[in-house]
């Protein structure tokens, strides 16, 4: 059995997960990860369904192989035959842990996060709109990464919003690799399709729960300038919820007061702003400017 620590769990977990933090601590485990035990009313579903998010159990198929997560604590999979194991692992890690944290009432982000010495900044948005090149230049400038893909997020007893770290990788495409000159000595070539690395970022990870300060969604739009919007009200829960990893499993989850409830949660403690660059122009210096003014409004 191998210990990792996750997004503040303590995981047991059979299957190995090479990218994970390890953990040796004596600490009893909060989630468990292993082979079999799905359910043969989950196995049944699987024939005619993909998935089904419930607030105790929930599950997802695909051609992997079938993930079972049930009461806040454990993940069971069972693979197809000649699955490959980096994709399991890509998906437990996803969308299992995703599952599995949502019954715990931790909502998870599909974003970066960084941490400077006041807190955590979160950057979202659009595919393409330069997230992963700013976060890059975040870290190039000293500091941490909290997270590469998903955040998770909650709001403590106090009030206060909480970004708990993922591990010390970042998947970078080959061109932003290249623009920034980043030694890919340690790291690992993980797809073909959108020729991407695995990038270690251990001697940057901030491995501790850190206040959330602020979410940065960047956007694309087909007018000429540069524009920067706070969002306030009902935007920006619209915003969160457009922004949750699980978003593509659509189903009555969502709209369930819990749901709702937490992203209110979130979006009424901490800012959230729009910052979308015209389609045509490179702007990444600019947008860059702009995100430093940001952040520096909340240091």
């Amino acid at each position: 059995m191998y210990q990792y620590s996750l997004y503040g769990q303590n995981i047991l977990s059979e299957m190995e997960f090479p990218q994970l933090y390890m953990q040796n601590s004596n600490e009893k485990s909060d989630i468990l990860i292993c082979e079999g035990g799905v359910p043969n009313e989950i196995l049944r579903k699987a024939q005619t369904q993909y998935y089904e998010i419930g607030e105790s159990e929930s599950w997802f198929q695909n051609s992997t192989g079938v993930f079972y997560v049930a009461f806040g604590s454990e993940i069971h999979y069972m693979l197809r035959e000649d699955a490959n194991i980096q994709y399991a692992q890509t998906y437990i890690l996803g969308h299992g842990i995703s599952m599995l944290l949502l019954q715990k009432g931790i909502m998870t982000i599909h974003c970066s996060g960084i941490a400077g010495e006041q807190g955590a900044y979160l950057i979202a948005g659009q595919s393409g709109a330069g997230k992963s090149t700013m976060t890059t230049q975040y870290l190039n400038e000293g500091y941490q990464l909290v997270a590469d893909d998903i955040v998770a997020v909650k709001r403590n007893e106090e009030g206060t919003v909480i970004a708990y770290p993922a591990f010390p990788y970042q998947k970078l495409c080959r061109d932003v690799i290249q623009r920034e000159s980043i030694d890919t000595t340690d790291s690992v070539y993980i797809d073909e399709e959108k020729d991407k690395f695995l990038v270690s970022r251990k001697a940057q990870f901030k491995n501790q729960p850190v206040e959330l300060k602020a979410i940065v969604l960047l956007g694309i739009h087909d007018g000429d300038e540069l524009f920067v919007k706070e969002l306030i009200g009902v935007d920006k829960l619209i915003a969160i919820r457009q922004n949750l990893f699980l978003k593509r499993f659509e189903g009555a989850w969502q709209m369930k007061p819990t749901t709702v409830k937490r992203c209110l949660e979130i979006g009424s403690n901490i800012p959230i702003y729009m910052v979308s660059r015209p389609r045509k122009k490179d702007t990444v210096h600019t947008i860059k400017m702009q995100v430093d003014k940001l952040i520096q409004r909340h240091m």
